[in-house]
């Protein structure tokens, strides 16, 4: 079954994607106050949460498998779940490229 991920969880991810980034990353989002590198790191979170988790787009995961063992885990698209449809891709304009 394909689950919807909740907004929530997936700024969370966003969240440590940024706490976690590469200094160059991080200096660039600091500030002299903590509490303002705190406001724009999550600003920036929502901000990429609204790009990608919208009325138009949404991100799903697959269901969670092996409930019943100690490590239960995220099943794999085209394993354990159907792999979700895919908008087929143009073909490069002529000379584009190809050789």
């Amino acid at each position: 079954m394909v689950s919807r991920v909740p907004r929530q969880d997936l700024e969370a991810l966003v969240v440590v994607a940024l706490a976690t980034a590469p200094a160059l990353v991080k200096r660039q989002l600091r500030s002299k106050l903590p509490v303002e590198a705190d406001e724009a790191r999550d600003a920036l979170a929502k901000s990429i949460c609204d790009k990608i988790d919208n009325d138009a787009y949404m991100v799903i995961v697959t269901e969670m498998i092996a409930k019943t063992t100690p490590y239960p885990r995220r099943g794999h698209w085209g394993r354990d779940e159907p792999v979700p449809a895919v908008v087929p891709v143009p073909p490069p304009p002529p000379g584009a490229g190809a050789e």
